[in-house]
């Protein structure tokens, strides 16, 4: 696929679902220009909790540093298993979901600059009875 903006459906015959609050970008393989399947984030942001940063004073001479508090889904926020459908969510949550239908974004991507691109691949967090 020349630049993911190809139907997830079609290449893959599963439906993914972003529960990010951003749009994927994933690389099938490690020094591809271009990734494989993009994702847009969710239509209706208020579905999907963001986090907020706010500056609070450093102690030791005023300085302002920034903290971000993060509400996130919690597992048993995820939408119910579908046949055909794989959830992608922040690796925490998936972690703690521990569902086969539940997917995080993989090793960060990064170009030339340091500045992230997308992911490579999708990773798995439930356990897996016969490896």
């Amino acid at each position: 696929m020349p630049n993911g903006s190809c139907n997830p459906e079609l290449f893959t015959g599963m439906k993914y679902i972003n529960l990010t609050p951003h749009a994927l970008y994933i690389y099938a393989r490690d020094g591809d220009r271009h990734p494989s399947l993009r994702l847009p984030a969710p239509d209706h942001f208020d579905d999907v909790p963001r986090a907020a940063a706010r500056y609070i004073p450093y102690s030791e001479g005023g300085h302002m540093v920034p903290v971000s508090h993060a509400v996130r889904l919690r597992p048993d926020e995820l939408p119910p298993p579908r046949p055909g459908v794989t959830y992608i969510c922040s690796t925490l949550v998936a972690a703690l979901a521990a569902r086969p239908d539940i997917l995080s974004p993989g090793k960060p991507v990064r170009d030339s600059r340091g500045r992230r691109l997308g992911c490579l691949g999708l990773v798995g967090h439930a356990r897996m009875e016969n490896p």
